[in-house]
């Protein structure tokens, strides 16, 4: 993982959920979690975004989360995904 000089992302659960927390993807301040519960999967997506990011970088950050949500919906076909954070999004028009 990445040196981050401050900020991050944090997911609070109960101890007792069947909580599997996945390391794969190129995010520095991304979190995904997948909850497994009988027969369903729930994914739980947590990202920030620095504001002082310029247009190239938000494309990238753009690119980069629908990669995430490819690897999470295509081989899982999830139940739920739910997506939090701060993407301090900024439009140009």
């Amino acid at each position: 993982p990445q040196d981050l000089k401050r900020g991050g992302v944090g997911i609070f659960y109960k101890e007792t959920l069947p909580i599997k927390i996945l390391n794969i993807f190129n995010l520095p301040e991304c979190l995904v979690c997948e909850i497994q519960y009988e027969k369903n999967k729930c994914f739980i997506v947590s990202l920030y975004r620095s504001p002082s990011q310029d247009n190239d970088a938000f494309d990238s950050f753009l690119s980069e989360f629908e990669i995430i949500l490819n690897s999470i919906v295509y081989p899982n076909n999830p139940n739920h995904i739910i997506i939090v954070g701060d993407f301090n999004a900024k439009l140009s028009t």
